[in-house]
Parts: structure tokens; sequence; C-alpha cells
């Protein structure tokens, strides 16, 4: 109850209430209709009522000239008012015609009323004339037409017979807008003498008829099929302009035998607005109150088994002036500034024009901007009534709101001394009406004069009320209104009294009775004493329950009802409604009311070595009655928790009975394209009430009228010959040798599924961004979906756009569940062509492929560049090299390159972004410091922005205090990279995987001596070797063999084992492995004598060896003589 009074005092178009005595410009309470079409004998009334002080006087306008009404035959004015009568007297006279306005005026001002045009008509008649038969052949289409008299006001069609029956009409007959009745094909039941156009005028209140149309037709034997063709609209595509707020109507007949059925879709949205309504079996689509959203394209598909045809309205939304904000009345004092805003929109957007009292603008003190009326410094002589005017091609608006000027001192026009009465937690209303010129401040004080406003469940309106919430009983007492502006301060007092709440002590409770019985239901309430008024009031269902003297059914007392012999009529819920004038508060409960059912078993009987329940219930509810009370027995085991009562009976009585239920489950579907399977799941033994159980299974077709049957014993039921996939209703019953289960309730099932022949159709693809597309598409002949719909394939081939190079391959398929007509479907990549297919998918398989739609993604950020690595040209200068990303998601128009000193992983000391052209893949760096490593990152971009970017990150490999004047191209293996990287600023730069540099142990003195010895030791056996064989000594096959390490060893050339050079610092060629590689550790593993070739030792800074080995084991080495160390690749060791 809150919220309307909220409302209305938050609305800041309501009326300021005058003190009385005061001046007031003149205001409108009624104005004239915009339209009025006047017929014979009519009485028109043209409303112009207002108020103000002085009283106004009245005058009007015709057709923009002075009207006066007085001595006009037919017209009077109302004594104190401006309100105008015409009477016609049966003539309508021309002069009535006319656009009229009405002017109300006293000293402080005029308002204008909005123009009212009059349109006078005489009585319509149909013309005479004489009605030829129309023929049309048995199959074909035909039109009816009904051409009623023109009105301003369309009256309203209707087709009878002469007996005044309505002609039928269905997806096949169909009455246009126009009219007309159109005939999609004819039938033999079509041809009768007596179609009858009626058209309903209601102004005048008179039914016309057209002359009796004779339809004829021709039976033939041979009955020509046709696919649809439009008759209405009669072209392929049509334009419609709809005014906002006012109805839509399309409508689309079309002709064809078989009868077409038309279906609509709007081509610029997944789904129609939900307010369309489809009329005349969808052939007429209509939208009562046209918003911004129902412009576009909509297309009506017509489509029989011979044909699709398809119409297109385009549909433009535009609108008549409507306001946004009225210009609002305004009281202000001399020498304040004030703006009076008018609002308004419209499609076109409409003209606004200012006048006052009804003059067009002119004063140069007043200003118009922005919609907005401004004035500055305004006396008393600028009181007047300001018209704000908006129009375009649709129609107009106009407004009055008067500025009146004046100094007044505050006054508040509520009462003083008001008591505002309340219980506690509810909420408090307390009035204030301020009123003066310069608008009073208002505020509000509690008791001691407390500021109201610091509680914070107390807030103020701009009109000064005062809502204090959840009221307590500390807040009772005085509050003070105050207000006061620049001429004096006045207040008043308003006094708060809280109450208890009303309480509920005990309450009614939910009960259970047997009928016959009686019941009470209990309801002790606590109420604050200090008010006088407040009762108790008993509801049965929500209504009120009187007890009257010669009632025996209710006793009502202070704190019970009692409800006397209960039947199943008075179940319900039952209410106990506290009350006083403050507030009221409500308990329910619930009755149940049973029967005598205290008898439910009667037998518990061995058949089949298995126990069989029999339950019974009373005889309410038509079930038979055992004769002798029992007690709760319960058998546990595999007799399922079977329950009986029993006494002490000599004899227990033998009760076989009908089934008391049927079978559940009960399916029907089929496995084959022409068969039905009926399945159901069995009654439990226990269930079968007698020895045996039979079930008696029955099937048809939808729609038909006589079933098929058989008794079986257990299911399946198989049924042949069906139809490809139709709907059946099938029921299945149970039955024993004692009678017959309940009436069973059909079932649906369906026959065996075939490949789907149905083709989705009107596929819409919308792009909402560079990967993500809804799909939206329409499945128009569902009958040929031959099966239950389990969804869409949707396959999609994808078109990369590079360059002027389109790359095809194909992209995959989705699997659509669900009967749905749209989808938003995401991972499309950007900048890219794709071709998407669809087909209808049902339990036998999928259906043909729809025809292709094609459609491109617009451009996205690229990917990162595919490759990026360096050279070195010298210690201060590398060459950056690069290659495109593999996905550049649109056209690339740039690099951009910044690099970072040192290896700390926080971004610092970042160069400047170095752009550079989408052509170009290298880029040289000059003046870098040798000793301290770079981290570089590249990206690339298109008009979307920025892609990821490729970060390398350099680990030393220019040690300092080294120099490598030689150094040529060397490819590094200590770069990382990170795609996911969004931005620099946002970069988490990975710890690198390579090893600490440590100290090469390769400059320690021991080492080299350790070297030098070795060496020396390799000269003195080389020598000996060589001593021996200048002797020319010979040598047996045994000493030879000892004298070799291993069958691949040959012997050497001294000048081939070279001395410790420059070379161990030569870099390595891309050919070489890696610091990183498959280098084998210092250590057994890694003699020299386990390979056959010569080997090219070459050490690294920390003293270990890079081994370039260019010979190889096996049968190439053992190949070679003693010659063979003739060669300088081929070093052998050999030891004695």
């Amino acid at each position: 109850m809150l919220w309307p009074l909220v409302l209305l005092l938050c609305n800041p178009a309501t009326s300021i209430e005058f003190p009385e005595g005061l001046q007031q410009p003149p205001e409108f309470k009624e104005q004239p209709e915009k339209k009025i079409v006047v017929f014979p004998n009519d009485e028109v009334t043209l409303k112009c009522e207002a108020t103000g002080n002085p009283p106004v006087m009245f005058r009007w306008t015709k057709d923009g000239k002075k009207f006066d009404p007085h001595g006009m035959p037919g017209i009077t004015q109302r004594k104190g008012s401006g309100t105008l009568i015409i009477t016609t007297n049966g003539n309508v006279d021309t002069s009535f015609k006319g656009t009229y306005q009405c002017y109300a005026s006293n000293i402080l001002g005029s308002a204008m009323s909005s123009e009212s045009e009059i349109i006078a008509e005489s009585a319509p008649q149909w013309p005479k004339e004489k009605v030829a038969p129309i023929t049309a052949e048995e199959g074909t289409s035909t039109v009816l037409p009904c051409n009623p008299p023109t009105s301003a006001v369309p009256p309203k069609i209707y087709w009878l017979n002469s007996k005044i029956e309505h002609i039928t009409q269905d997806e096949r007959v169909t009455m246009g807008q126009d009219g007309n009745l159109y005939f999609a094909n004819v039938q033999m039941t079509d041809s009768r003498p007596d179609y009858i156009c009626n058209a309903h005028f209601q102004g005048p209140r008179i039914i016309i008829q057209k002359e009796p149309i004779e339809l004829k037709v021709i039976a033939t034997n041979t009955l020509s099929h046709q696919k649809p063709i439009l008759i209405v609209p009669n072209k392929k595509h049509s334009t419609y302009m709809a005014l906002l707020g006012e109805p839509l109507v399309l409508e689309c007949i079309v002709a064809g035998f078989p009868t077409p059925t038309v279906e609509w879709a709007h081509m610029n949205r997944l789904k129609l607005s939900p307010q369309v309504v489809f009329e005349n079996s969808n052939k007429t689509l209509r939208i009562l109150n046209v918003t911004e959203d129902d412009d576009g394209e909509y297309q009506c598909i017509a489509h029989n088994e011979h044909g699709t045809i398809r119409h297109t309205y385009t549909v433009t939304v535009e609108a008549a002036p409507y306001w946004i904000q009225k210009p609002v009345s305004q009281i202000n004092a001399p020498g304040e500034n004030e703006r009076m805003d008018c609002k308004v929109a419209g499609k076109p957007k409409p003209k606004v024009s200012w006048r006052i009292n009804g003059i067009p603008l002119e004063d140069p003190r007043r200003k118009v901007q922005g919609g907005a009326l401004f004035l500055s410094n305004v006396q008393p002589n600028d009181t007047a009534v300001i018209q704000c005017e908006a129009h375009n091609h649709h129609g107009s608006l106009l407004a009055n709101a008067y500025i009146l000027i004046v100094r007044l001192p505050a006054e508040i026009l509520t009462p003083d001394e008001l008591v505002y009465s309340v219980v506690e937690n509810q909420t408090a209303i307390l009035q204030c009406m301020a009123f003066g010129a310069p608008r009073p401040t208002v505020k509000w004080f509690m008791e001691d004069m407390y500021p109201a406003l610091d509680d914070e469940r107390i807030f103020m309106f701009t009109n000064g009320t005062l809502v204090l919430d959840q009221v307590q009983r500390e807040d009772a007492g005085n509050f003070t209104c105050m207000a006061a502006n620049d001429q004096n301060n006045v207040s008043i007092t308003a006094r708060l009294i809280v109450k208890g709440a009303t309480q509920f002590e005990v309450g009614p409770a939910n009960t259970e009775e047997k009928r016959g019985k009686s019941v009470t239901f209990h309801c002790k309430v606590l109420f604050d004493e200090t008010i006088p008024e407040h009762g108790i009031q008993w509801r049965h269902n929500g209504h009120a329950i009187q007890e009257s003297e010669d009632d025996s059914k209710y006793f009502i007392n202070e704190t019970s009802l009692t409800v006397t012999n209960l039947n199943y009529s008075d179940q319900g819920t039952y209410s106990c409604l506290a009350w006083t004038t403050l507030d009221s508060v409500e308990k329910s409960a619930k009755l149940v009311v049973y029967g005598d059912q205290t008898v439910e078993l009667c037998l518990l009987q061995k058949m089949n070595n298995l126990m069989s329940c029999v339950e019974y219930q009373g005889p309410e509810k038509g079930r038979p009655e055992c004769k002798r009370r029992v007690k709760i027995l319960v058998f546990r085991g595999l007799w399922r928790d079977c329950m009986m009562r029993y006494r002490h009976l000599p004899n227990l009585p033998l009760c076989f009975v009908a089934p008391q239920q049927n079978p559940t489950d009960v399916k029907g579907e089929g496995n084959e394209t022409t068969n039905m399977i009926i399945s159901w799941t069995p009654l439990p033994p226990r269930e079968w009430h007698a020895a045996s159980l039979r079930y008696h299974v029955q099937w048809r077709l939808e729609n038909e009228a006589q079933w098929n049957e058989t008794e079986v014993e257990g299911p399946p039921v198989v049924v042949t010959d069906t139809p490809v996939f139709s709907p059946f209703e099938i029921k299945v019953q149970a039955r024993n040798d004692f009678g017959k289960g309940p009436e069973p309730l059909a079932r649906r099932g369906y026959s065996g599924e075939d490949v789907p022949q149905a083709v989705p159709e009107n596929i819409l693809v919308v792009v909402i961004n560079s990967t993500t597309v809804k799909l939206s598409w329409m499945l128009l002949n569902k009958e040929k979906v031959l099966g239950h719909l389990k969804g869409f394939w949707v396959r999609k081939n994808i078109r990369s756009r590079r360059q002027t190079h389109l790359h095809s391959h194909s992209h995959g398929q989705l699997l659509i569940e669900g009967n749905v007509s749209e989808v938003t479907l995401g991972g499309f990549r950007p900048w890219s062509q794709y071709r998407v297919q669809m087909s209808v998918l049902n339990g036998r398989g999928e259906g043909p492929r729809s025809e292709a739609i094609t459609f491109n993604t617009p451009e996205g950020v690229p990917s990162l560049p595919e490759s990026f690595h360096l050279d070195y040209l010298s210690e201060t200068e590398l060459i950056l090299e690069w290659k495109p990303p593999k996905f550049p998601n649109g056209k690339l128009l740039k690099y951009m390159l910044t690099y970072q000193q040192g290896e700390s992983t926080e971004v610092g000391l970042i160069s400047s972004n170095i752009v550079i052209p989408s052509d170009q893949l290298t880029l040289n760096l000059s003046n870098l410091d040798p000793y301290t490593p770079y981290k570089f990152y590249l990206w690339a971009e298109t008009k979307e922005g920025a892609g990821d970017p490729f970060v390398l990150e350099e680990h030393a490999m220019r040690e300092s205090g080294k120099t490598c004047p030689g150094c040529q191209k060397v490819p590094l293996g200590g770069w990382q990279a990170w795609p996911s990287l969004a931005a620099l600023n946002a970069l988490h730069v990975l710890p690198s995987t390579e090893p600490e540099h440590q100290s090469s142990f390769a400059k320690e003195s021991w080492f080299i001596g350790f070297v030098s010895a070795i060496v020396l030791l390799i000269l003195v056996l080389v020598l000996l070797c060589f001593i021996k064989r200048s002797k020319g000594g010979k040598y047996s096959v045994k000493d030879k063999e000892d004298t070799q390490v291993d069958s691949e060893a040959r012997p050497m050339k001294d000048e081939t084992f070279g001395e410790y050079s420059d070379n161990e610092e030569k870099p390595f060629t891309s050919s070489q492995p890696s610091l990183n590689g498959d280098i084998k550790a210092l250590g057994s593993d890694d003699s020299l004598a386990d390979y056959g070739g010569s080997v090219d030792v070459q050490f690294n800074e920390d003293g270990s060896f890079i081994g370039q080995y260019s010979g190889q084991k096996g049968k190439e080495g053992g190949g070679n003589d003693s010659s063979g160390a003739t060669s300088p690749t081929n070093v052998v060791t050999a030891l004695e």
C-alpha cells in the first residue's frame, strides 16, 4: 500500500496546490479529442474545461480563424465552460467540418488546447449493382470481392450466408484485410449462391449488405496440383511504414493445391517478438503495440509438397512526437532565473516551438537551448502560460505550463496538530505540504529539536513528506515540520502514536478427522488494549464464515471455531483473521476429512509358492469391503513388507477381485520403418489379486475411430505394416478372472523412423564478433523429419584470407541437440570466410544437407610471430629475424619491437616502441652493451589491435673480458617464448631452464699442467712408432694385434695431431650440436678409443670438451689399412 503513495509523492507533474484567494493562471482540466467523425443524428461534444483565479474566459478558433459559436444553428456552449455541443439533427452540415482549438484566459495568461478535427460523413450505402456469378474449376483458387464503402472509420467485415450463418474460414478459406474472401483452392462443397459481405459501421451503428455472390465450382476428374502462388501481396517484396505504439498488420494469402501452410520469420532477428500474434491460420501477423525493435525485414514462407514461395516485408518504424519530459508549472520570486524543460522524441525528429500566451516567442530575455526555455531575472509581469509544441508529419503535441512570478511568505498547507497512529514495525508517513515564493526549505525535527533525518530509518520526499520505516515504541512523540524562505518561517507539529502489533498466542493447527465427526480450531490473539476496535474473523478457503442462529454447522466463540457433521466438502484451509483499525494478521490450518476405511486387507493367499498381498479400501472409493476388522501384522523378506490387519478370526474369508491398477511405463516404439513395438512394465504378482493375469492391448492411429486390440500374457506386442513414424494411441489394461483393471489412459507411441527428408531453411548467420556467431534456422516441413528430432548437424569449412589468397580446408562439424532454432557458436577464426551447411538428425540417421551459407568473420588481433631469433654481427651489433604470424587474423599493419636490458623479471628500462613495416622481417640493432643480456619483445598489429608478444631472452653468451672478432651467424639455444602474454606491463618472465654459469676450471694451473703432460706423452709414443717403422722391422701377427687398441684403430701421422689452438675458441657452426645437446660427460663412457675416426677435440671456457665426431664406427673404419693414417682427418691414438 505504501508504493502508490510514494509514486504519487515523487511525481513532479502533480498540480500545484494553491492557498485560497491566491491568483492562479489558467490550467486545462479537459480538452477536445484530436479527431471526431460525425454521422447523421450524432451529437458531438468538444470538451474545453479549465480552472483559474480570476475565473477564466473561453474562446474558439476554427481553421485558424476566430470562431463565435453563439448564433450558429445546432451549436451551443455550456454556461461557465468552453465546451461546445454540436447537434446534426439528421443532416451533416459541411459547415461543421474543420479544425477547432479552444483558448482559456484570465489576467495572468492564456492557455491553448490541442487541435481537434471534425470529419462529417453521410450514412454509408452500398451502390446498387448486379453481381455476376463466379465460376472456378475444382482445385483452383478464386476471390470473392467485397469492396465496402470508404469511411474515416473502417467498418468490420463479416461473410455470412442467407441464413445469417458465418462462412467457415480455415487454412483454405480466408478473409483478407481488404474484406475480400480468398480461396486457396475451391472444393465442390464451396458451391453456393449466397455469399454475402456484411459491413458493420460502428460510428453510425448500422450494418449494410452487399448483393449475394454465387460461386459455381466445376468438377474435374483430375485435380491439377499447384505449387504456392502469392495472391496478397502479389509481388516478392513490399515496404511498410509502421507507427510507434500503433498496431501493425502484415498478411500473406497464398493459393495452391494442396493448401499451402504459412510461416513467418524476422530476417534481422533470431526470434520473432513475443508480442507477435498470428491470425487466420498464420496468414496474418499482428503486433498490437509497435516498438522500435519491430523494425526490420519480415518474411512469410508458404509451402506445400510442390514447392515454396516467399514474400519479404521491409518494415520501417517511425513515430509521431511523444513526450520525454513535459514542461511543469513553476512559482518563482522576482529576480530568480528559471528553466522550463520540454523534451520530445519522434521519427522524423520533431520540430519544437515555444509560445507565450499563445503567441510565438520573441522576447530576447527568453532563450531556447537544447529543448529548454531559459528565463533570466524574472519579474511579476513575466507571469504567463507557456506552450511547448512539437510536430512532424505524423502528428503534433502541445503542452501548457505556467510560470507565476510572485513573492509569497512561506505557508504550510497541511493542518497543524495532526495525529498519526501506527503499530510497531509499520511505516509512518507524516505530511508537510509547504507553499511560498521563493520555494520554502522544509526541515523535520524530533523532540528536543533533534534533526529527524539523522536517523537512518527516516527519509523525506521533495514535497516535504516524512517517511519513518520500521517504527518502534520509542519513536512515539511529537515531530515538528519547519518551512522557511527569505520572508518568514512557519512550523506545524505532528504527533506520532505507536501501538502494539496484533499477535497470535495460539493459532489453528492442521487436523485430520473422520467424516461425520466434529473438529475444533483454536485461535487466541493478543490485541493492544488501547485500540478500541478489533475482532476475529474465520474464513474457509478465503471466504468468511458467518454463524447464524439456525445454523448447526459452525459454532464460533471468542477463541475457537467448531465444524460439525464433517463431510468431504468441509476439507480445505481454515484461517483465523485478527484485525484492528491499524493492522491485521492471519494464521491458517488445513482440514482433511477421510471416510470409514478401517478394513484395508482381506486376504493373504499363497499362490505359486509366492505370497500375494490383496489390499482393500473402504466403500468411499467404490472398492469391495471386508466384513471383519483386523489388526496390523507385518511380513518381511520376500513378501516385500506385506501388511495385514487381523483379529481373532476362526476362518479367514477368501476375497479375489479385479486388478486395482494397470501396468506402467507403456511405450510404443519402432525398430523398423514399418512396425511399432508396444512394451510396458508388468505388474508384480502381489498386484494380480488372482492366480493369473492378462494384458488387454489396444492401439490405433491418432484421430482414427476404430481400435485394434489383442490380449497377451506379457510384453511386447509387435504391430506391423504401419506408416513411417506415425503417432498412435496405445492402451494397456490388466485383466484377471475376476474382472478388468481401471480404464487405462491412452499413451502416445510412434511407429518406426526413417532417414529424414527435411532440410533446415532460412539459415541466418549473425556475426557477433571475430570469433562468435549466432546461427538461426527454420524447419518448415517438420513432417519430413520422419522421426524424433534429435538435433542438427552443423558443418563448417574455413577459407582463411591471407593477403589476396584464400586457403580452403575442412574445419569439422558440431551436433546441436534438441528441437531448437538458434544457437550461439564460438571458436571461429577471425578474418576468415566460412561456409556452413546444416542437416537434420533423427533416431534413424542424418538427412540431406542444406544450401551452403557463406559469411566472413571480421578482423581480430594477430597471433604472435611464428618464429623469432637473432644473429650476432659483432659485440655491439646484432640482427633480429622473424616470420609473420601463423594466423594474422587480419591485414597486418606493422610490427612493434621493444627491448629491455638486464636479467630482472620485472619490466624496467624498456626502450621506446620501434615501428616496423609489415613487409619487413629483419632489423639491425647496434650500440648494444656487450656485457649485458637483453630481452626482446616483438608483436604484430592489425586494425583491431596488438597481438601477443614473442619474448626472447639472452643469457650472457658474451662474457665480460672476452672478445669475439670472428663471430659469424650463431643460432641461439637459450631463447624462451610465452605466447599467452597480453601486454608488456603484464609479462611474467619464466626462469631459464639452462644451468647457471659457473667458473671455468680450464684456467686452473693444475689442469694446464695435466693436459701438457698428456700431450708430451703422446708425442713420445708417436716418435717411438716412427722409429720402429723406419727400421723396417717385421712383427708377428700376435705382436701386431697386441699393439692395436681395437679393430678400428689406425696409425697416424704426427703432423695430424695439432696443438691446442684458437680453434678451441671458435664458435660452432649450425651443424654442430647445442651447448645443451647430447654430449657425453667426461669419464669411461667418453673414451676416444670408442671411435674409429678422427676426433676434432675442442674445449669451451669451463674446460669441458665439445667433440664433433666426423668418423663412424663399424665396417667403414674396418675397411682401411695402415695407409689410412696419412689422412689428416683420421687420427688414431695408440698406447703401447
